[in-house]
């Protein structure tokens, strides 16, 4: 790797993701990928500033620049036809509105701002679909609010920090919550305790709430300055067969790359290995490629991340030879454990050689955990630089 060639500590390159889910579950928009620090304390991520926060007009009925105000309580419950109320920690609302079977979460105010873990996992199912009790997904989330709106965030407690202040901050200032959707306020409760929010979309329409996540990634992107979004595959739903996978797949890439070439913007897909995260849909280089012919859209692009590959398929060198002309990002860590170059099986010495040879000329995004402290594992970079 030439000298000329620099690498910043946290991550090369920010990059924008939007995670495709292929049933209905929540779409996580917007994601700084950054080097994990390790350590034992754990940082809780700061929310967004109120002014980082672009309005979606496409995220659930009315929401976005100009969405309506909230109505009375009375009168949105009035215009529920078939009205049934299940109590809990939130109150769910159930029945028709404007013609279409609807569902409204009431969010205590106690209740925001505080970590939840969310489980999807299949009640009833046909033969050859899945189990009844069978798992789909989970994550953490929490609820905030902005104005007259409820932001729904995915909470990522993965990345790490050490008792250093400066590093804990550097940590968690990286890692803002993801924002899986922006929702208008329908209404408030009588006693003003609590949010009423549509979050129909959420259990109706996957594709749906899809699309008006690259709605949000794109104002995000525009923000920050991004030149190429992530567009990560995510988890296959038990029970979908392969022809409706892809079939969503490519639609949805082919949405995203035509929304996001307006902006004059790259749209990247990534394999992921499935020893890290089982099911992963996308997670061969080769099957990569074959979805982007499929797309057939000129700004999308392979984000070829050579530890994943490693895992999966080997063979580093040539695979980037063969894809060089598709691949728009390369991502690193060593093999076994993730961590920095240099401590596992993976030559990057040589690997770095070749990419020169090569002619690339991307970025290199350092997407990996310290083996020990923070300091220590960028050691690699200091050693090359005094090569």
């Amino acid at each position: 790797m030439s000298r000329g060639r620099s690498i910043p500590v946290w991550s090369v390159a920010l990059v924008c993701a939007l995670v495709l889910v292929f049933s209905s579950a929540p779409t996580q928009v917007l994601r700084a990928l950054s080097g994990a620090a390790s350590g034992p304390a754990f940082q809780d991520p700061v929310p967004p500033p109120t002014t980082q926060d672009p309005a979606d007009p496409a995220a659930g009925r009315g929401a976005g620049r100009g969405q309506a105000a909230p109505q009375p309580y009375s009168q949105l419950m009035g215009r529920i036809t078939g009205l049934k109320s299940d109590d809990g920690i939130f109150k769910v609302d159930r029945g028709v509105y404007n013609g279409t079977d609807s569902v409204f979460f009431e969010i205590p105010n106690t209740q925001l701002d505080k970590d939840f873990v969310w489980n999807v996992s299949i009640k009833k199912t046909t033969i050859g679909a899945g189990l009844a009790g069978q798992e789909v997904s989970n994550r953490v989330v929490r609820w905030s609010k902005r104005g007259d709106r409820l932001l729904l965030q995915s909470i990522d407690y993965s990345i790490t920090g050490e008792d250093d202040p400066d590093v804990s901050k550097a940590v968690a200032d990286a890692n803002y919550p993801a924002i899986i959707a922006t929702l208008p306020i329908a209404a408030y409760t009588d006693a003003k305790d609590a949010s009423v929010v549509d979050l129909t979309n959420f259990f109706m329409d996957g594709v749906a709430e899809f699309r008006a996540g690259v709605v949000r990634a794109i104002d995000y992107a525009q923000a920050l300055g991004v030149g190429q979004l992530n567009c990560l595959a995510g988890k296959a739903p038990a029970g979908i067969d392969e022809a409706t996978l892809r079939r969503t797949f490519v639609e949805n890439l082919r949405h995203a790359a035509a929304a996001l070439k307006k902006e004059g913007l790259k749209l990247l897909i990534e394999p992921i290995n499935t020893f890290d995260i089982p099911g992963f849909y996308l997670n061969r280089t080769a099957q990569a490629a074959a979805l982007l012919d499929e797309v057939d859209a000129d700004n999308a692009f392979i984000q070829y991340d050579i530890y994943h590959a490693q895992r999966m398929e080997g063979e580093l060198a040539a695979t980037f030879d063969r894809y060089q002309a598709r691949i728009a990002h390369v991502q690193l860590a060593d093999n076994p454990g993730r961590h920095e170059p240099g401590t596992g099986e993976i030559n990057y010495d040589f690997l770095f050689a070749h990419l020169d040879a090569r002619g690339y000329a991307g970025w290199i995004g350092c997407e990996y955990k310290p083996a020990t402290t923070t300091a220590a594992g960028l050691g690699w970079m200091t050693r090359r630089k005094d090569a």
